[in-house]
């Protein structure tokens, strides 16, 4: 074993400690789980799931929704919302009461960020070998899924506010 390989194992190894040391939540544990399959994905080997809700509305983001009822739109809004990132005027607490809960958020920061560089490391060539697989194709086509999914989410609330529902 080379010392490229020892020190990427070492590091990688010592990012999953003071993560799995801070992690508390589901979230944060799918968060390393994901970076840790990021080279079984740049091998186009584990692909992850694009959800159907995104599927579906790729193909028409701007279609007037056959029902046009206020809780219909908010219900479709709401099926969005469980599949994509908080919208834009959705406002996120952040409750920082001390020092500590700072510095464990900004240590989880680092950790991630540098496991996610270490990992992404691993392959050689990297670019290339997401090319060939076609890898870089599906992550393009899952990101396309995800935009429609942001357009039809603004669409829906553009619906909402001029049908003037709460």
């Amino acid at each position: 074993m080379n010392y490229y390989n020892l020190n990427s194992i070492c590091k990688i190894s010592s990012i999953i400690v003071i993560l799995s040391m801070t992690a508390c939540t589901t979230q944060q544990q799918t968060g390393v789980s994901n970076i840790a399959t990021q080279p079984l994905k740049d091998l186009n080997l584990v692909k992850t799931a694009i959800p159907p809700i995104l599927l579906e509305v790729e193909t028409a983001p701007y279609q007037v929704p056959k029902d046009h009822s206020c809780g219909s739109i908010s219900d479709s809004i709401d099926d969005l919302n469980a599949v994509l990132e908080p919208d834009i005027d959705v406002t996120v607490k952040e409750v920082d009461s001390n020092l500590i809960d700072k510095g464990k958020k900004a240590a989880k920061k680092l950790a991630k960020a540098e496991l996610t560089n270490t990992v992404n490391n691993i392959i050689p060539f990297r670019g290339w070998v997401r090319k060939i697989t076609g890898a870089e194709r599906y992550t393009k086509r899952e990101a396309e899924a995800y935009a429609a999914g942001i357009i039809r989410r603004a669409f829906l609330k553009g619906l909402r506010a001029a049908k003037e529902c709460e």
